[in-house]
């Protein structure tokens, strides 16, 4: 399975939660993309070399489920994208 990870990165108070599960997910050897503009927020060169990073609008046909990290407005545009697919 692979996921889609949608960021915020206006909301700087997701920017922990987000190190810490994408973290996660590569300890656990999970296949994850993230949206281009979360690379502005992290830093850790560690953690950016084993992320894939695309575009919003490829990413929601290339993955098996949608995270969306942000607030309403974040989720609303992810569903909205996830909506636009079979």
């Amino acid at each position: 399975m692979r996921f889609g990870i949608v960021v915020n990165i206006q909301k700087e108070t997701i920017i922990p939660i987000l190190k810490s599960f994408l973290n996660v997910l590569t300890e656990n050897h999970c296949d994850f993309v993230i949206n281009h503009e979360a690379r502005l927020i992290i830093q850790e060169r560690s953690l950016l070399e084993k992320i894939q990073f695309l575009d919003k609008g490829s990413m929601v046909e290339r993955v098996d489920c949608l995270i969306s990290f942000g607030g309403d407005g974040t989720l609303l545009q992810t569903a909205r994208m996830a909506g636009k697919t079979e």
